[in-house]
């Protein structure tokens, strides 16, 4: 696996995503779905002379996709029609 360099290549590569929410306006009108990766940042420090891990959780941007109310009920109708078939199966 060759190594990346350039950013352009390197945002070009699917990200995991194990973190994500949604949001809408008041009326309902645009929805926003945010996708992020949460992961566990190893911190040391020293205390009484000896190396101590400090965790800490971190959230790493994927993507954000901005949709039209017509556009989120799509989304919806698939991802509904998708698990539909899969609870057949």
């Amino acid at each position: 696996m060759s190594k990346v360099t350039n950013r352009e290549e390197r945002d070009s590569e699917p990200r995991p995503a194990n973190v994500f929410s949604m949001t809408h306006d008041k009326e309902g009108n645009e929805f926003t779905l945010y996708f992020a990766e949460r992961y566990i940042r190893h911190n040391f420090a020293e205390k009484d002379g000896a190396l101590i891990d400090v965790p800490s959780t971190e959230f790493s941007d994927v993507a954000t996709i901005l949709m039209s109310r017509k556009q989120a009920k799509a989304l919806y109708k698939l991802l509904k029609n998708a698990f539909a078939a899969e609870d057949e199966d």
